[in-house]
């Protein structure tokens, strides 16, 4: 099997290809049409039903029972899986196999702590009973109206690890594309997977072939057959950001070999490559931003004169102008003092310095604190920050007393 596996929806455009589907004969006495599972479907909350999508064709129809979505719902919800079937041309390919896979994957989704997948098999001469223990599946046996109940136990969600198998599945619909050439895995799923976690997002480089990049960025059928897409939009004339409708996040940009020369990033990790596609993609050769900090001088000066600024458009009353100068330019110049003084543990972004600050620099995150109270903070703001800088920095007593004499005159128009 070289397609991607996929669940999705079924809709009126996929309904009919999902109703045409049919079992191998001597099957169909096992399982129950996908029409009869559809109608049942509307009649039972607890039924999730999804069309088994191999590639972009419609080849199998699954069916859960989810006992979080009845009325009202379980105490401790569950899913076990009630109908499943692969269309007779389709059967043998491994379609089977990545179906149970997926739904393995939606149940750690949506329940992490559940452990075992239950299903129930006909017994008999075309008993689907050794597919599912190819699968391991065992027997618990306890009988269900006549079926025998197996069961699946189930390894415990890792939702890092899920980034990396998505990355993966995304070079094998990649690997069906004659003009991909590489998949290159950023940042936390690139070669910095140490600090990979449930709230990480997928961050990758797509190379393509001369002239195939428009094909790739205009339509992201080749992202979906990875996994559906709920939403997305072109944040650059090279790329995507993404939202699977399982929840990952994912930003991505195209590339023709030529073009990585002038595109600067931080070393990557080869996720998939064809054979004979060019070395040493995932390495940059345009240099990053440079890591070296503007003088303190400079920094404190920045600081001081936005807090000057941001204090008299509050007297004036714009309030989101001052907290953007007070709270935010004022506090980005006080974030890259606090890198000049006293150098963080572990590798600074060399795009947003703001990432991991907190875990860079434990002893400023009170001071931080302070410097960001909201919206309606903004004297009490650059008070904090106009401390840390006196603390810190050498501040002209004219202008801390002119700060001050700004933060008088905010409170007093109240």
């Amino acid at each position: 099997m070289s397609a991607a596996v996929t669940l999705r929806e079924i809709t009126r455009e996929n309904l009919r290809a999902v109703l045409r589907l049919a079992p191998k004969p001597g099957q169909q006495a096992s399982v129950a049409s996908n029409a009869v599972s559809i109608a049942q479907a509307h009649f039972h909350p607890e039924a999730w039903c999804r069309a088994v999508v191999a590639g972009d064709d419609v080849a199998g129809f699954v069916m859960v029972e989810d006992t979080g979505l009845a009325v009202p719902p379980a105490a401790q919800p569950a899913i076990a899986l009630w109908r499943f079937m692969i269309d007779a041309p389709r059967q043998g390919q491994g379609i089977g196999r990545a179906t149970i896979a997926r739904v393995v994957e939606h149940v750690q989704r949506r329940y992490p702590g559940q452990r075992t997948l239950r299903t129930s098999v006909v017994p008999g001469p075309h008993s689907a009973k050794g597919f599912y223990e190819r699968l391991g599946f065992v027997a618990t046996g306890e009988w269900d109206g006549g079926e025998e109940v197996l069961a699946l136990a189930l390894p415990a969600f890792d939702p890092a690890q899920r980034l990396l198998q998505r990355l993966d599945a995304i070079g094998r619909a990649l690997a069906a594309r004659p003009d991909a050439l590489a998949l290159i895995g950023l940042g936390s799923v690139g070669v910095e997977t140490a600090r990979l976690d449930a709230w990480s997002d997928l961050d990758f480089f797509v190379v393509v072939a001369p002239g195939a990049k428009a094909a790739y960025v205009d339509r992201l059928g080749w992202l979906a057959a990875a996994q559906p897409l709920a939403w997305h939009y072109r944040n650059a004339v090279d790329g995507h950001r993404a939202l699977m409708d399982d929840g990952v996040f994912c930003e991505f940009a195209v590339f023709e070999p030529a073009e990585l020369a002038a595109i600067p990033f931080a070393p990557g990790r080869v996720v998939w490559q064809r054979a004979g596609a060019p070395g040493g993609l995932e390495r940059p050769r345009r240099a990053l931003p440079d890591p070296a900090l503007p003088d303190r001088g400079w920094l404190v000066g920045e600081a001081l004169s936005n807090l000057v600024v941001g204090l008299s458009r509050l007297a004036r009353g714009e309030v989101l102008a001052a907290t953007r100068l007070i709270q935010g330019h004022a506090v980005d110049r006080w974030l890259q003092l606090t890198e000049a003084l006293w150098p963080g543990a572990g590798t600074r972004d060399p795009f947003a310095l703001e990432r991991r600050f907190e875990q860079r620099h434990p002893p400023q995150v009170a001071t931080l604190a302070a410097c960001v109270p909201g919206y309606r903070g903004n004297v009490e703001a650059a008070r904090a920050l106009l401390a840390a800088l006196r603390a810190h920095a050498d501040v002209p007593p004219a202008v801390a007393a002119h700060v001050e004499a700004l933060c008088a005159a905010a409170e007093g128009r109240g």
